[in-house]
C-alpha cells in the first residue's frame, strides 16, 4: 500500500513539473510573437547618416515619440518636444547630391528643405545659390513603434 502512494505521489510530482514547463515555453514563445519583440531595442530614435559629398553632416535629434518594450509584453511611450536654438552648419558645395542612410525599420521617411523660397527643387540636391539651408526629416516606424524629427544644416558658398 505504501509503495503505491509514493509511485501516486511521484506520477502528481512529475505531472506538475510537466504542466510547469509547458507553461513557462508558452510564455516564452507568445512573447516572442508581440509587436513589441519586433521593435529596434534602442532607448529613443537612432539618426539616420547623412553625407554630402564625402563629408559626414551632424544631426540634430528633433521631437519625437518613441515607444520601447519593457519586461514580458509591456511598453512605455514617451514624447519629447525639443526646441533647438542653433543648429551648426557644415560648409558643402553647391549642387551635390545629399547622401542620406535612413534609419532600420522604417516605414515612412522625408526629407524637406525648410527655406519657403525653394518650393520647386529637388530636397536630395544642395541648392546652387549661395546661403544657409536648413533641413528637416520626418521618419515613421512599423509597427507604431514612433516618429521622430531630425534637422541639419548645410552652408553654401
Amino acid at each position: 500500500m505504501r509503495k503505491k502512494s509514493w509511485i501516486s505521489l511521484l506520477m502528481l510530482v512529475l505531472l506538475a513539473i510537466t504542466f510547469y514547463i509547458g507553461y513557462t515555453v508558452g510564455i516564452k514563445h507568445n512573447s516572442d510573437n508581440t509587436i513589441q519583440s519586433k521593435w529596434i531595442k534602442d532607448g529613443k530614435p537612432p539618426l539616420p547618416e547623412i553625407d554630402i559629398d564625402g563629408v559626414a553632416i551632424k544631426v540634430v535629434q528633433g521631437s519625437y515619440t518613441w515607444c520601447s518594450s519593457s519586461l514580458g509584453n509591456e511598453s512605455s511611450c514617451e514624447s519629447v518636444d525639443m526646441s533647438l536654438s542653433e543648429i551648426p552648419s557644415t560648409l558643402v558645395p553647391a549642387g551635390a547630391q545629399i547622401n542620406i542612410k535612413a534609419p532600420k525599420r522604417i516605414k515612412e521617411f522625408s526629407l524637406i528643405n525648410t527655406n519657403q523660397d525653394l518650393d520647386n527643387e529637388d530636397p536630395y540636391f544642395v541648392p546652387m545659390d549661395k546661403g544657409v539651408y536648413l533641413y528637416k526629416i520626418e521618419c515613421d516606424w512599423f509597427l507604431d513603434q514612433g516618429h521622430s524629427d531630425y534637422l541639419f544644416s548645410v552652408e553654401v558658398k
